[in-house]
């Protein structure tokens, strides 16, 4: 009697093991969406432009919304954020010197979406008149959802590396940029 159960059990574990198995593995092949810069480097003459995608997206998932940080040494920089065609932002700097952090908020009223790449923001960086090299960072992410208010998962892209160069012999010209959190 024991033994039978014992093979009743050892067979159902077995079944179990084999349906998690197949519920988990086309999940292992999906690529994940990745918050990050269109850029890994810039070299600041002034200002310049980079956008804040979202790469990866699952067509079933198109971004609705997003609060994200972004964090940089704002005695080398300055930013501006804003809205795409799709997603509208607002946008809370905390801080006055050195490193501060820049809340980014977007969402978007459009219900549609293809997946794939997407623009979140257009980030415009400022010089703020000191030369030297800094990053300009994903901090952290605090929503990140689709259209119907479902977490997206995500992981944070590269940092981009700034180098401002206002002809005093800083900046090097040629920074590299780092790696991100997440």
């Amino acid at each position: 009697m024991r033994n039978t159960q014992l093979g009743s059990l050892s067979k159902t574990v077995l079944v179990v093991a084999v349906v998690c198995g197949m519920l988990v593995a086309p999940t292992a092949a999906q690529t994940a969406t990745t918050v990050t810069f269109d850029s890994s480097s810039e070299t600041v003459d002034g200002s310049t432009t980079v956008s804040l995608l979202a790469t990866d997206v699952p067509a079933d998932s198109s971004i609705g919304a997003y609060e994200l940080n972004l964090t940089y040494n704002s005695d080398v920089v300055s930013l501006s954020v804003t809205g795409t065609d799709r997603y509208d932002v607002s946008t809370e700097t905390t801080g006055s010197s050195g490193t501060v952090t820049t809340t980014v908020v977007g969402y978007t009223g459009a219900s549609d979406g293809d997946g794939g790449n997407t623009t979140l923001a257009t980030v415009t960086v400022n010089s703020e008149g000191n030369s030297g090299d800094t990053t300009l960072d994903v901090s952290t992410v605090e929503t990140f959802s689709d259209t119907d208010s479902n977490a997206v998962g995500y992981s944070i892209g590269a940092s981009l590396g700034l180098s401002v160069d206002t002809g005093d012999g800083g900046g090097n010209g040629g920074f590299v940029s780092g790696g991100g959190g997440g």
